[in-house]
Order: C-alpha cells, then structure tokens, then sequence
C-alpha cells in the first residue's frame, strides 16, 4: 500500500469512527454530514467520496459494527481456553451486544432499514455460521455435545434460534427473558451444564 493509499484508508476509517460515535449516541437522522466531517478531522467532500450520501455511510457502519462482533466471538472461539469457558464467554459477549444494540440510537434506524436488516440477516446466517462450525466440532470432541446428532441438524437448530433472536421484537424483550431463552436453547443443545 503506498502513501496515497493509506492516507485514504486513515481518512476513511476516521468517517466510519466518528460516524459510528455520533450514530450510536443519537441515531442518523439527528446527525449531520458536517458533525462527522468536523469530529472526523475531513472535509464534507470527502464523506461524499467516500460514501454518496448518509445512508450509505449509515451502512457501511452498520457493516463494520456486525463485523467487529463477529471478530469478538470468533476470537473467542479460536482461543485456548477450554469449551465450557469458551461457551461462558460467548454467553456473556452476546448478552452484552444485546445490551448495547437495545440502548444505541442507531438502532432505531436499523430496525426500519430494509437494506440493514438483509446485511444482519446474511451477516448472522452466513458469517456466524462458521463460528459455529468450529464450536459445534470443538464440542463434540470434548463430549460436551452428542456426537450422534448430525452437524446438520444441529445447524438447523442454531438457525432457527438464530431466525428468532434476530426479529426485532426479541431485542424489546427484558434481560431475564433473554437470560431464560439462552438458558433453554443451551440446555436443548447441551443438557444440563453447570
């Protein structure tokens, strides 16, 4: 990469940070071209260059977001530690996902874009998929999951858990109920694990 081209790349991360800041703090449509321009150290322009039009960027913040949390559980899946502390870990960064999903303002605008709802959905079902791959094997080889139950079917399983944590009306829903929810899905996958 040479000069030109990282400078660009630091610009452009730059207007995704500071984007991603003010969305989170007080969603898209009170934020304006020239807040993000101002806090991301650029030009008005250079948002439009990089990124057409609010929307986009909007997306492409969405994009980076989901990315960065499938990063979280695939770091944790791809470390050392033993299953049932990896499944602990997955338990508590998923729960505190929600957490920051329910209480972002840029929520809001994501639950009614269409766009954004296919991106997390293909997100969630294609990109998480694998992590999930992994883990169901690593599981498996622990004795911690049935061996005799096709990989397949346990897939089906997460996707149709998957299919329900994604419909907006879950995020709605109290700790408690996402804490018993999980509780039953892990049991139903697991057993009773302590």
């Amino acid at each position: 990469m040479d000069g030109f081209q990282r400078r660009t790349e630091v610009k452009k991360q730059a207007i995704l940070s500071a984007a991603k800041d003010l969305f989170t703090e007080r969603g898209v449509t009170d934020v304006g071209i020239s807040e993000i321009a101002a806090l991301a150290h650029v030009s008005q322009v250079s948002i439009y260059n990089y990124f057409s039009d609010k929307d986009t960027l909007a997306r492409e913040v969405f994009i980076t977001l989901l990315d960065d949390k499938i990063k979280e559980n695939e770091a944790i899946l791809d470390s050392n530690k033993p299953f049932r502390e990896k499944l602990q870990l997955l338990i508590e960064n998923n729960r505190r996902n929600f957490r920051e999903i329910k209480t972002s303002q840029f929520r809001q605008y994501a639950l009614k874009d269409k766009a954004l709802q296919r991106i997390y959905q293909e997100a969630v079902s294609i990109k998480s998929l694998h992590g999930y791959t992994k883990f169901i094997e690593e599981g498996k080889k622990g004795e911690v999951i049935d061996s005799n139950i096709p990989d397949d079917v346990i897939q089906a399983y997460i996707k149709l858990i998957l299919s329900y944590t994604q419909k907006p009306e879950f995020a709605e829903t109290s700790e408690d109920y996402k804490s018993s929810f999980f509780k039953l899905v892990l049991h139903g996958l697991f057993g009773n694990i302590q």
